[in-house]
């Protein structure tokens, strides 16, 4: 299983309730899809609180997000999604947002340290795709630069 993936509709429709999930399919029926560009911001505000941290290795694929922080950006992009809908937003999504905000303001401190992104493995090898097969011994130096 992938520890690094895309935020999908049915994570963020798995994090809404019946009322909320029946009111945001009402106003994107009419054309008003906001999910598309808000999975965007989401996920480029989390993954700069990622990089931030500095132990952890990007996915270079600027679409993915470590699975355990799927969740936090949900309830960070819902207060969105309930915003421009017909849905009061309650005491419990604020409370929802705020703690995501708090939960990447950690991991930018470096108290909380997501997992990594992993190159996939070769499926006839089990090793990475890529391999460093040999490498020279001979370094490149001040003194073996034509022209020092």
């Amino acid at each position: 299983m992938a520890n690094w993936r895309a935020i999908t509709r049915a994570d963020v429709t798995a994090s809404l309730t019946l009322k909320e999930a029946e009111s945001y399919q009402r106003s994107a029926d009419f054309g008003d899809d906001p999910l598309p560009i808000l999975i965007e911001r989401t996920t480029a505000y989390a993954r700069l609180a990622i990089r931030s941290n500095g132990r952890v290795r990007m996915s270079p694929d600027a679409t993915t997000l470590p699975v355990s922080v799927i969740s936090p950006a949900c309830d960070y992009m819902i207060f969105d999604i309930l915003k421009r809908i017909d849905v009061e937003v309650g005491e419990d999504r604020r409370r929802a947002r705020q703690q995501a905000i708090d939960f990447f303001d950690r991991i930018t401190k470096g108290e909380v340290t997501p997992e990594g992104w992993d190159e996939p493995e070769n499926e006839d090898t089990g090793h990475s795709a890529a391999q460093l097969i040999s490498s020279s011994p001979q370094r490149v130096t001040p003194m073996n630069l034509e022209g020092y």
